[in-house]
């Protein structure tokens, strides 16, 4: 395959950027180039590398290169750095040929003219890393074999002249560059050879030349954030695809300037890059990574059911059955739909069972019209949904739920709206709460009152509800001596602690812990509660309960942990 070169301009805006570099770096002692070698072993032996098997972890910062000659490797570096000098060509990790199937985690690499160098190998994962100030921050090449089935997520990349390369010299393709942030670059992402890569869900702002530069076709692009940079495409190539298609929706484009008729979220005109290369479904709001925070089995239990109902229009009658509780069981999971089992216990006793699905990330839903699921780990601010219903959470408070203080997203909102005769219209309120972690409801409250002014009828309606019990969170453990004897008791008295002498051995632990704390012989303390554990372990699925022992062991590791 012939060999391309990079042009005149290319190497002079390196060069250049090279001198900028070498203003930024604090000088520091090399400590010679370390290898993992094909065997497993590191040369040289010194190096600040610990081993465990396969995984490499860092035991101090690095100032030197890191050249990996094995497959099937971890690279962590623990929250180190890993550091070089601005040299031309050094490269802080390289990964051939010979080294496939490798992770690099968790390390902060700047000061070198390659951060991460990835020459004809596959199937690596490059994550969770601060990767600064060097020339190009992650790399893709290739001459002879392809570059391929590489997945560069979650990164911090910045001030780097180009923060991710893909194609450099022959072709890379079928690579996943996802959920990173590439800000202040002078290039965000550069694809010179590179056709079926996939590039979504990251942050590209604030990139002082472009924001992604293109020379090759048939990539996928799209949940992308394009944000303040000066140039956001720069593109010499078509054919490259820009969205996912609709309700899933494009990127979000901070120069968009379209407007958005139905409030589906999606901008009613493409963003146009050329007559080739258009986002048929721009973003109106930044992309918010949406995930589903429950899992298979997972279920809520919704009680505490309050219905009014009261009105003079005689047209108009009250539901005859009214719901006692609900319950909710998570079926399925597929990216980001979930399918669930409800099952509605009337007050008559009768139930109904409906199967329904949901999407956290568009809102598309089917079976039932309640969103009893949003996308996990959102905050105020941020939409509900992606698309279809995006309207904002107002705010993110914590609030209690089956004995436990969660965080939860509240959403409300008021309407009012007169129909097509003027003399009827309708004013209500809408009120719901969603666990931040997870994503479920925990509580909701809607109201409407209907209005019909020529013959003076008002009907009002409303209903609430909220979570009551449910597998997903766990009352808390007792956190104090005085607690943890208490539920001692109440093991004993449940049978879930079958020996009543058990009950007395552990109770006399608890207070002689107590009076050496009292006295201030903390140390000693600790002794009891630690033999305290090692009692309740040797004795758990025995003469206690795996379950209580759990309780009681937490509790315990708690207070030690608190004095």
């Amino acid at each position: 395959m012939e060999r391309k070169t990079v042009s005149a301009i290319m190497l002079t805006m390196l060069t250049v950027s090279m001198l900028t570099l070498s203003f930024n770096i604090q000088p520091v002692k090399a400590s010679g180039t370390i290898y993992i070698r094909a065997d497993g072993s590191v040369d040289p032996p010194t190096a600040p590398l610990q081993r465990d098997g396969d995984i490499y972890t860092f035991i101090d910062n690095v100032y030197d290169s890191i050249v990996v000659e094995r497959n099937n490797t971890i690279i962590d570096g623990d929250g180190y750095t890993l550091q070089g000098v601005g040299a031309y060509d050094s490269s802080g990790i390289s990964l051939g040929r010979v080294s496939n199937n490798v992770t690099v985690k968790n390390m902060e690499i700047k000061a070198f003219f390659n951060s991460i160098k990835i020459y004809e190998s596959m199937n690596n994962s490059i994550y969770a890393n601060n990767i600064v100030d060097n020339v190009f921050g992650i790399s893709l090449f290739s001459w002879d074999i392809y570059s391929s089935y590489n997945h560069i997520f979650t990164n911090n990349i910045r001030n780097n002249f180009c923060g991710i390369s893909v194609g450099l010299g022959s072709i890379a393709l079928n690579n996943s560059i996802y959920e990173n942030n590439i800000t202040n670059n002078d290039c965000g992402i550069h694809i010179t050879n590179g056709f079926n890569n996939t590039i979504y869900g990251n942050n590209i702002r604030n990139n002082s030349v472009y924001g992604i530069r293109l020379e090759s076709s048939n990539n996928y692009i799209y949940h992308n954030n394009f944000i303040d940079n000066t140039e956001q495409v720069h593109w010499q190539s078509a054919g490259n695809i820009w969205d996912d298609g609709y309700p899933s929706g494009g990127n979000y484009w901070s120069d968009y300037s379209g407007v958005d008729s139905n409030s589906d979220g999606i901008g009613d005109t493409p963003y146009t890059i050329d007559a080739s290369n258009q986002d048929r479904y721009p973003l109106m709001n930044p992309w918010i990574e949406r995930k589903v925070g429950v899992k298979v089995g997972d279920w809520a239990k919704y009680g505490n059911f309050v219905f009014t109902w009261s009105s003079n229009d005689p047209k108009q009658y009250p539901p005859s059955d009214l719901t006692e509780w609900m319950n909710v069981t998570v079926q399925t999971i597929l990216s980001t739909n979930i399918t669930f089992q409800l099952t509605i216990h009337y007050q008559t006793s009768t139930e109904e069972t409906i199967i329904g699905w949901i999407d956290v990330s568009t809102s598309e839903a089917g079976g039932w019209w309640m969103q009893l699921f949003i996308s996990a780990d959102l905050s105020a601010g941020d939409t509900i949904y992606q698309t279809m219903f995006w309207a904002p959470i107002n705010e993110t408070i914590f609030r209690e739920y089956v004995g436990v203080t969660r965080e939860t997203n509240h959403f409300s909102f008021e309407w009012s709206f007169s129909y097509m005769d003027s003399d009827k219209y309708s004013n209500g309120s809408y009120s719901a709460y969603w666990d931040r972690a997870t994503g479920i409801l925990t509580q909701f409250m809607i109201e409407n009152v209907h209005v019909d002014e020529t013959l003076n009828y008002v009907t009002s309606t409303s209903i609430s509800f909220q979570i009551i019990d449910t597998n997903i969170w766990e009352a808390p453990i007792p956190t104090t001596t005085d607690e943890l004897k208490t539920e001692i008791e109440e093991l004993g008295s449940e049978g879930e602690i079958d020996n009543q002498g058990i009950v007395k051995s552990l109770m006399a632990k608890l207070n002689v812990a107590q009076k050496l704390v009292d006295k201030g012989k903390t140390d000693e303390a600790v002794n009891v509660l630690e033999d305290f554990i090692m009692q309740v372990q040797e004795l758990s699925g025995i003469h206690i309960t795996v379950e209580a022992a759990d309780i009681l062991i937490k509790s315990a590791e708690y207070i030690l942990s608190h004095p």
